[in-house]
């Protein structure tokens, strides 16, 4: 299934085109032995914006006040739901990126083994609870103006948690348990 990307409203200016732009004090990097006039600072360090700003055009989206969607936006709570979810009990060794970097996977949990003890449904709704933002290069691989979303998000378990990841075919399942698990 792939899901096209569309415009939404600026992350930057909240859809408005326009945004409070605050200029910093004019005597910003001054010492000031009785205090900065404009910001009342008495050292260079602790100058201050100006309360003095205009609304000027978003500089993200040049004052369209829409931006559109990439594979770094954050996917729908509705979308997430939808996508069917599987359990894998592999109990390997908890590698360093799953512990610490979490890259390439939707999300990373280090429970220290709690998920040994619970179900698989129990497993589900844990990860789920985590699931709550995603992007999109995290469950599909991008396509010409949109996302193909995955088979399936993979909850694989160790001994020290789990991370759920996109699993494309029921082939790179194999082939994470034989190359990457062992």
């Amino acid at each position: 299934m792939i899901i096209k990307f569309k415009e939404k409203d600026c992350w930057n200016c909240g859809g408005t085109g326009k945004y409070n732009y605050w200029s910093p004090c004019p005597n910003y990097g001054k010492s000031m032995r009785k205090g900065c006039p404009v910001c009342k600072a008495t050292r260079k360090a602790e100058h201050k914006y100006s309360q003095d700003y205009e609304l000027t055009p978003c500089k993200m989206c040049k004052g369209t006040g829409k931006l559109m969607e990439t594979a770094c936006s954050y996917v729908p709570g509705a979308v997430l739901a939808a996508i069917p979810v599987a359990v894998y009990r592999d109990y390997h060794e908890t590698t360093w990126n799953e512990a610490y970097l979490g890259a390439g996977f939707a999300v990373s949990v280090l429970n220290y083994s709690d998920g040994k003890n619970l179900t698989d449904d129990q497993v589900i709704k844990m990860a789920r609870n985590h699931l709550t933002h995603v992007q999109y290069c995290n469950i599909g691989t991008e396509v010409e103006g949109g996302i193909e979303l995955c088979d399936h998000l993979g909850i694989f378990t160790g001994t020290l948690g789990f991370n759920v990841r996109k699993v494309m075919s029921n082939e790179e399942v194999k082939l994470l348990k034989e190359y990457c698990y062992d």
